[in-house]
């Protein structure tokens, strides 16, 4: 599914302003203050519980969870969200990634995309989705970069007759690409997940 133009501007914007190194580190530090501190509180809420119900689950001080879900506070430690997680019971990815993906997934943020489900409602969404073998996607490139996309599509194989799933647009910001992967329903063939999802990650 192509960006909105909103999204898009806002994508722009943003990657204009990475291109000077001081932003781009405060950027990365404000980032994952924000999203912690905005996921622990809501979170929390969801469950209806109160600070104090969360440390007890934690095994921290009451103090320690305010602090955690304050956006200004940055001493955030990988064993503190490894315990938050098994208490939500939700998922931890802790990786590095380049800052396009940063830029793209904050361009288009949503209260669904914080407010994730714990493992017994993740589940029902993964049986319903049993069926879906592949994705659709869509490349938005810097016009210098439209033949090696091109020749990067040929060289998987995805754009064959019983798939036709990548298109390739023009519009991207100078020497960048945005991919948007995005899930169908229909079946494909079952090497074109893995292949898909190779494409995204080398774009």
């Amino acid at each position: 599914m192509p960006m909105s133009p909103s999204i898009s501007t806002t994508v722009r914007g943003l990657w204009k302003k990475m291109t000077n190194k001081e932003y781009r580190d405060s950027y990365v530090a404000g980032h994952i203050s924000n999203t912690v501190a905005s996921q622990i509180l809501m979170l929390r809420e969801a469950r209806g519980w109160t600070q104090k119900e969360l440390a007890d689950k934690t095994g921290m001080g009451q103090s320690r969870i305010s602090a955690l879900e304050d956006p200004n506070y940055e001493n955030i430690q990988v064993g503190t969200l490894k315990r938050l997680a098994s208490a939500f019971d939700v998922g931890l990815t802790v990786r590095f990634v380049p800052f396009s993906e940063i830029v793209t997934w904050t361009a288009d943020l949503s209260s669904e995309k914080l407010l994730v489900p714990d493992f017994t409602n993740d589940r029902t969404a993964v049986m319903r989705s049993t069926q879906t073998y592949g994705a659709s996607v869509t490349i938005s490139v810097d016009t210098a970069l439209l033949a090696q996309a091109s020749n990067m599509v040929a060289s998987y194989g995805l754009n064959s007759a019983a798939m036709t799933p990548v298109t390739i647009t023009t519009g991207a910001a100078p020497s960048s690409a945005v991919v948007t992967h995005t899930p169908v329903a229909q079946p494909r063939k079952p090497s074109f997940t893995q292949k898909s999802s190779d494409l995204v990650a080398h774009v």
